[in-house]
Formats: structure tokens, sequence, C-alpha cells
């Protein structure tokens, strides 16, 4: 009974208490609006203070909190909008104010002005700032527009376009406003993006007459952006593989790790990216590939470094090379040997760039110790043409040598060149292409949709004819064509055909033929695309190969949430002294589940039959992703293959394997991105620009221990980023671009009779991680 008696009065009193909460605010909000500014209360952050302007409104909410960053820096502790001084005022848009009337002409809310200093004999008399401003312009982001030193005090005003009025869009499958997915949640402010997310990992396979095998792991990244020192990344990996028992290997545990630092600014407008641990060493790409070579990379555990500008870039890395291992679960294993590399690329003209590298390998796995030296020139006089040309060399004499051209001729887009690679050519621990040569040109013609290419390639393998080596010279053409008939249906074609003449006595003379053709229709019952082709192969004196296929998959239209596609396909192999059958038809479905869950499964049989090859076999997967939450998210997936060999196959063996993976991670994501005042995009470090506004008395330009600060001053820099000068005069940019950077002052805040003798913008230069001083004197300007 007391607590029946208790119960209602608490209740009333919270009711009573959350009321005069909500009314306190609410008034608050009101003398905002009437006095054109907000005060800072003790534990408000920029959020919750434009929350109380719009309660459920998210887009607006942040249009507004954007707003008060860019107006009231004056407002903020260290220059971090996270970080608000209690007590500072915070101005707000005209459009949130009394008089706010002209919703598309903002001006700077009124500041009071400096006093002059103490002692003076003119009177100070405050500047009257005009009602409104109209903006030629209105922008949804805020910015404030250059000041002109000619105008006179009533036109020198700093206009700040109005915020568009918000208007609701619900695209599909968008969560609409009122959803209570975030709007309770905080937006986090601090400065800098910084992630964490971990997930841990467990499979299972099952193997006929092998037993089962387990694999688990954890990973874990963290990231963490920093405002000048770059951003860093951590990933690491713990796993344990338990193989099966008919596999005759211990369990196996590993931990791996790699850190990373990218975007680190450097003087002169360079930037590093490193990383140490499991690495992969790259080459600038522009000479690491090409149309018919391509440079290998190699998989390392050690470090690299990449430091590069506007101009040109400098790759190093070293380690012990290795390989990703597991099934289940990817896993980098050591193999052997040691591994270096250097390369690098200058850009000498904006029409020429060169570049280089060298690797060495010692003590690999299977594969000689060797150095490796290349050197490439691209020349790219337009955007119509482009041509590069290339080195490769070991030691021991081993060469090789391409070069790559694309011509732009209206809607023509050829592409020729050559290469010549000579056997057991080495780059790090692979071959990029070995004991081959050959030229090749393809052209081409784009119209509308319709897509049509033609070409020609000419290629020998064995090109020392080693007699222990087979090999093979070829020529040939191909053509193909992609027509779109109408908005629904296109159709394509293909043909190719080439002559293989071998290099070893013995070999058969080959003439190799092959057709394609595709037909793509969307129909109201879904998407249907039905593929052919045929292979056929000449030999000089056994009997014709030909390779036949057909395939059809149909797309279904989306059926109460649920999507679903099919597919067909044939091939039948024929050979003088083999026939060989296959059929495979697959289904697949996707849909939701229960609230966020969603499901995923797939079926398809195989079926061959031929001399000695028939067997029977299926292979089915269902998986199910559950987004538990903003942060967490899990899946399960299960999948079973079974090959059933025929009767007449009896030395197949049979074979099954189910595999059951289940994954479970945890994602946050927290902090804003930083931002820099002026410059250009891109991130390449910033500065800081400090200073005072003083009265300078004696103008010396020096400012003396007796000489006042002036408060208030609005201080601009490259004209559209405001402060406001503190107590003592002081005034504080952050995060300031590098260069020379511009700033002035708004002297309709400056009392008279003191002003500037100079009032164009004062220059300043911003150098990486550094402070820039620039103190400003007043000087009277009448008696």
């Amino acid at each position: 009974m007391v607590f029946c008696l208790i119960a209602p009065v608490y209740a009333q009193a919270s009711a009573a208490e959350s009321m005069d909460v909500a009314t306190a605010i609410q008034k608050r909000v009101a003398e905002a609006r009437k006095n054109g500014y907000w005060v800072v209360g003790e534990g408000e952050h920029l959020y919750r203070i434009a929350r109380y302007f719009y309660p459920e409104d998210r887009a607006r909410i942040e249009r507004l909190r954007e707003f008060l960053i860019q107006r009231n820096s004056h407002a903020f502790m260290s220059g971090k909008p996270s970080l608000l001084i209690v007590g500072a005022r915070l101005f707000l848009p005209p459009d949130l104010t009394a008089a706010g009337a002209a919703p598309n002409a903002q001006t700077l809310p009124a500041a009071p002005v400096a006093t002059a200093p103490s002692g003076s004999t003119h009177p100070v008399e405050p500047v009257k700032a005009p009602e409104s401003v109209t903006s030629a312009a209105p922008s949804s982001q805020t910015r404030i527009t250059p000041v002109d030193p000619s105008a006179s005090v009533t036109e020198r005003q700093v206009v700040m376009p109005a915020i568009p009025a918000y208007v609701d869009k619900l695209i599909d499958g968008a969560v609409a406003d009122d959803a209570p997915v975030a709007s309770a949640q905080p937006v986090d402010q601090t400065p800098g993006r910084r992630t964490v997310s971990i997930g841990y990992t467990h499979a299972s396979r099952d193997r006929s007459g092998a037993g089962s095998s387990r694999d688990q792991g954890i990973d874990l990244r963290l990231t963490r952006e920093t405002e000048n020192y770059g951003d860093f990344r951590l990933d690491a990996q713990w796993t344990q593989f338990s193989p099966a028992a008919m596999d005759l290997l211990p369990t196996r545990k590993s931990l791996n790790a790699t850190l990373y630092h990218t975007q680190l600014p450097l003087p002169g407008g360079l930037t590093a990216d490193s990383a140490a641990g499991v690495v992969r060493s790259l080459q600038p790409l522009w000479f690491a590939s090409s149309y018919r070579v391509v440079l290998p990379s190699t998989l390392l555990s050690g470090v690299q470094t990449r430091i590069g500008g506007d101009r040109g870039e400098l790759r190093f890395s070293t380690g012990e090379p290795g390989r990703l291992a597991g099934i289940g679960i990817l896993d980098f294993e050591r193999t052997s040997g040691r591994y270096a590399s250097l390369s690098g690329s200058y850009l000498i003209t904006p029409a020429l760039q060169i570049g280089g590298g060298i690797t060495r390998l010692t003590d690999g796995l299977g594969i000689r110790d060797h150095t490796a030296t290349t050197a490439a020139i691209e020349y790219v006089p337009s955007t119509l043409l482009r041509g590069k040309a290339q080195l490769l060399t070991n030691n021991g004499g081993r060469e090789g040598l391409w070069t790559d051209w694309e011509i732009v001729d209206r809607r023509w887009r050829h592409r020729v060149g050559a290469y010549h690679m000579d056997p057991d050519l080495l780059f790090g621990d692979a071959e990029p292409q070995s004991d081959v040569r050959g030229g090749y040109w393809r052209g081409e013609y784009r119209e509308g949709f319709n897509n049509y290419v033609v070409g020609l390639e000419s290629s020998q393998t064995n090109i020392r004819n080693d007699p222990a080596r087979s090999g093979t010279a070829s020529d040939g053409a191909y053509g193909s064509l992609t027509l779109r008939l109408d908005r629904n249906t296109t159709v394509g074609a293909g043909l190719s055909a080439r002559e293989e003449r071998p290099r070893q006595g013995g070999a058969e003379r080959r003439n190799v033929a092959v057709a394609n053709a595709f037909a793509s229709r969307q129909f109201d019952f879904g998407h249907v695309r039905l593929d052919g082709s045929y292979n056929v192969t000449r030999p000089e004196r056994s009997g014709r190969e030909t390779i036949r296929t057909l395939n059809l998959s149909h797309d279904f239209p989306r059926w109460n949430q649920i999507t679903a596609s099919v597919g067909l396909a044939f091939t039948r192999e024929a050979s003088p002294e083999i026939t060989v059958n296959r059929r495979v038809a697959s289904l697949s479905l996707r849909g939701p589940l229960i609230g966020s869950m969603a499901w995923d499964a797939s079926v398809s049989h195989v079926d061959v039959e031929g001399s000695d090859q028939s067997e029977r076999g299926y292979n089915a997967n269902v998986s199910i992703d559950w987004p538990i939450s903003a942060n967490w998210n899990a899946a399960l997936s299960w999948q079973r293959n079974r090959v059933q060999p025929g009767p007449d196959n009896p030395l197949a063996p049979f074979r099954q394997d189910s595999t059951v993976q289940f994954h479970v991670r945890y994602d946050f994501a927290g902090g804003l991105p930083y931002a820099r005042l002026s410059g250009p995009g891109g991130r390449q470090g910033t500065g800081r620009i400090t200073g005072t506004i003083f009265f300078d008395e004696n103008g010396d330009g020096v400012r003396q221990p007796t000489e006042r600060g002036a408060e208030n001053i609005l201080v601009v820099l490259d004209g559209r980023f405001p402060m406001t000068t503190n107590r003592d005069g002081f005034y504080s940019f952050n995060q300031v671009a590098l260069g020379t950077r511009s700033i002035s002052i708004q002297l309709e805040r400056v009392p008279l009779p003191w002003g500037l003798a100079d009032e164009s913008a004062r220059q300043v230069n911003v150098t990486l991680r550094d402070e820039a001083r620039l103190d400003i004197g007043l000087t009277r300007i009448s008696p």
C-alpha cells in the first residue's frame, strides 16, 4: 500500500520535473530567437543545441550544426567544435531569429564593437549594421563572401546565404524520418575519424574418407585519422587450423598483423604511405601493367613505403616472401627467402613520364637467386595518343621488351603493341610472362550503345627452339559486335580464327575457329539471356574436335520481396576418341527472413555422360545474414558438394564434403573527418595562423606591453572564414591549408578614430605543422 501511495507521487514529481526542464528549454529557445544568439550552458554540445530548435528533423539539425561551426569559431576551445566555451554566444542564422524576415538574406549578427583604449580623447561611434543584404546566389553551404576594402562602411558587409528549407524526400528502401533508428543517438563530433571492427569466424569442413577439419580466427581492424600526421590503421588476425586426421598435419596457429600509416604530409607537397607486417610489393601502376605484360607483385612479411607528390613517387619494400593458405579462413604463410625492391617514376613534362625499378630475391623456394631491373617511358601528348615502352632484364642475360600504344580517332580506339620475353625471365618470385614474343592490333568502334571490335594477333612460344620445350607459332584474327536493338533488347556475336604451327618435329598443325552469339531481353516476367558458342579444332592429320555450349539464364522479377533466378547449361565435347555431354541446372533464391534477417540459397545439379567419365553431382549452399544492430552483424552459411561416379567410371572415387561457417562482427565508427580552411581539396597537411589585433599607440607596428588588444574585431581568412578576437585581441585559425593565405579585418567593428593606414589584406605563408604569426596594429586615422 505504501508503494501504491508513493509511486503516483514519484511519477507526478518526475513528470513535473521533466515539464520544468522542457519549459526552461523552450524559454531559452525563445530568448535566443529574440536576441539572435544562444548562450552555451554546461554539458551542451552543438548537436544538442541544434535539436532544441529542430527536435525531429535530422536534416535541419545537421545543417544548423554546420552553420554554427562555420559562424562561431570564437566559441570553441583550441578551434575544436566539440569543445564549447561555457557562456559563449553562438550566433544563429536569421531564419531562426525574430528579425529574420528575408529568407534569402543573411548578415552576420551584430557584435559589440571594440572600445577605444582608455585615455583616448576621441569619442567612440558605434557602427550600425544594415538591416539586410540580399545574397545573389543562395547556397546550401555556408560561406562568407570576400570583403571589398574600397567599399563604404555600410557596403562592406559579410553576407551569408540562407539555409534552404528542407523538403522530405523518401526514396524506395530508405528509412523514414520518423523512424526511431537514430533519432535519439547523439552524433559524435570529436575531431578525427576513427573506427573499430572485430570479428570471429569459425569454419568446419567434413570430407568423405578424410575426416573433419576446423578453422577459426579472430580479426581486428582499428583506424584513426589525425590532423597533420596522416591516418593509422591496424589489421591483425589470429587463426588456428586443425587439419583432418587423414591429412597427417599438425594443428597450426598463427598471428599476423599489419600497421598502415597513410597520407602522412611531408614538406614540399609530398605524402608518405607506409606499412609494416604482411604487405604486398607494388610498382607504380602505369608501368606495372600493360596490355599483354603484367609485372607480378610479391606477398611479404616485411615493410614498404611510398613517398610521392604531383611530379613523381618512390617505392621501397623488403621482407620474407610468403603465400595465402587456408580454405574457410585465408592466412599468410611464410615460405623462404629474402626479397627487396626499389622503384619510382617521375613526370618530366605533362606529356612525358619515366620510371624504373629493381628487385632482388635470394634463397627463394624453387626459384633461383636473381636481380631484375626495369625501365619504362610513357608519352601522353594528349587524350588522343598514349604510348609506352619498357625494358626488363635479369642477371644472366635474360631480357624482356614490350611497347603499347593507344590511339583515338573520333569514334575509333586503336591499341597496337609488340612484346619479346626471354625464357626463364623472372621478376621477384614469379614470371611476368616468359618465352614468348608477338604483336597485336585491336580496334574498337563505338556508336551510341553499339560496339564493334576487330583485331589481329601473332605470337610465338619457345622462341629459342629449345628441343626440351614445346612451342607454337600462332597467327589469328577476331571480331565481335554488340547491338542494342531497343531499350529492352541487346544482341551480339563474335568470331575468331587462328592457325597454330608447331615449332618441333612430330607435332601437328592446327586450325582453330570459335563462333559465339548471345541475345538478352527484358520482359515483364524478368530478364532472359541466351548464350551459345561453337569451337572447332582441325588438326592436320587427326580427326576434328568440337566443343558446343548453350547457356540460358532467367532472372525473375521480385515477388513478395523474394528474387529468383534459374540457369540451364549444356556442353558437348566431341573428338574421334571420346564424346562427353555435360548438363547443369541451377536455382538461386534470395529474400527476407525475420525482421532484418535475410537468406540466400542456391542449388545446382551436374550430370556428365561419356566414355569412362560419367558422374552425377550437386552443390547446395544456404546462408543467413543478420544485421543485429547498427554495430553488430552475424552470418551463417552451409555448403555441401557431392560427386557420384557412374557405373562405367569405377576409378573415380566418391566425393562428398560439407562446410559450415559462422561469422560475427562488431563495427564502430565515430568522430568527424578533419576539415581544413581554404586551399584545394586533398590532404596535404595543415598549419596554423595566430596573432593579435592591437591599438598601436606609438605607430611602430610592434605591440608594447602597455598597448591594449582590440576586442570583438572580425578577422577574415582568405575572404571566407571569419574569426572574432577575444578580450586581448587574440585570434587563431587552425587547420589552415598550406601555402600563401590572406588575412583581412572587417573595419566596421573598429572604433573611431582607429583604423588601418593600409586596408589591403596581409599575406601569410602557412607551412606544414607550423604556426604563422601575424600581429596587426590599428593606427589613428583622424586627429
